[in-house]
């Protein structure tokens, strides 16, 4: 009996997992069913547009405000002072002291009168410093002490033609027998013109040329400074950014005349022409987005331009 009761068990079990063996491999077929399906159904899906995407419903409105003007750069007219040279040959004796004239020596104390007046040091220039050596041998060689040579040269050529473009230069001269660097500025600072151009704001550097040598049948001193501010030290406003706007402008005019164009006509087609209506309002609204946001660009680019020019007049003026 026992046996037999046995065997019926064996025979439910396995029916019992026969039957969970099928179930299982049907929901599988049935779940590789649905990701098939659902994949097709992905692929197949329309694809939706942005909920910003351009309307086709209804115009957008378009900015209409006036762009700000382009200010107007202020010319720079180069200046040259050149107050009259400082000739003291005359009290020129037989004999020099031991110690010779030296260029650093003469920009040290001239940057010392100024620094003593809370003045800025002004900065040593190479070409500054070839402009003044020049000056000084085409004097001693042509035997002439002014500020324009023989030939009409003055210290305004001579700096260009050496690549210092300047907003403005000076020029100070001195002919005697200085007893040594200290001497030659002091010589400067008692005379009102020459004093003027040690002392002025307006410039940023130096250049100085000293030299022992014959003048005039006598052995004298001269030494030549000379002062200047550098084009550059007002930046220029861009031109790229002006050409820039200046383009600007003529788009933007340009996509107003084609919107104008489109909004009449739209506005002249019937209710029966909505498809029609649909794609023109679509072409609309995209170069109504061109319009507003190129309007945006150019009024910024107007403003920081302007900026620009703002800072490089009041630098112009200062000088």
């Amino acid at each position: 009996m026992f046996r037999y009761v046995v065997i019926a068990v064996g025979i439910v079990t396995c029916l019992i997992v026969s039957g969970l063996t099928l179930s299982f491999f049907w929901l599988v077929e049935e779940s590789d069913d649905s990701i098939d399906k659902t994949l097709v159904e992905s692929s197949n899906a329309e694809v939706v547009e942005n909920p910003t995407s351009v309307s086709d419903t209804a115009l957008l409105t378009l900015k209409k405000y006036s762009l700000a003007d382009l200010m107007e750069v202020i010319d720079i007219v180069a200046q040259v002072i050149t107050p009259a040279p400082l000739d003291q040959l005359a009290a020129v004796g037989g004999s020099f002291s031991a110690e010779p004239l030296t260029t650093s020596g003469v920009v040290a104390w001239t940057n010392a009168r100024r620094i003593e007046m809370n003045l800025p040091a002004l900065a040593e220039s190479t070409k500054l410093n070839e402009v003044a050596r020049l000056r000084l041998e085409d004097m001693f060689n042509n035997q002439y002490f002014a500020h324009t040579s023989p030939s009409g040269v003055g210290v305004s050529q001579v700096s260009s033609n050496s690549g210092y473009d300047f907003i403005v230069v000076g020029e100070n001269l001195a002919l005697g027998g200085f007893s040594d660097d200290e001497a030659v500025v002091d010589a400067w600072m008692n005379s009102s013109g020459h004093k003027a151009n040690i002392l002025a704001r307006r410039y940023k550097e130096i250049g100085v040329a000293v030299r022992e040598g014959e003048y005039k049948g006598k052995t004298a001193r001269m030494a030549v400074q000379i002062f200047g501010t550098p084009l550059d030290t007002c930046v220029v406003p861009s031109e790229n950014k002006k050409q820039q706007v200046l383009a600007n402008k003529q788009k933007i005019v340009a996509l107003g005349t084609q919107l104008t164009s489109l909004q009449n006509k739209i506005d002249s087609l019937n209710a029966l022409d909505a498809s029609t209506r649909r794609q023109e309002v679509r072409s609309f609204n995209r170069l109504a987005i061109e319009h507003n946001n190129l309007l945006e660009v150019t009024q910024a680019t107007i403003l920081e331009y302007n900026r620009q020019v703002q800072s490089f007049n009041s630098c112009a003026k200062s000088i």
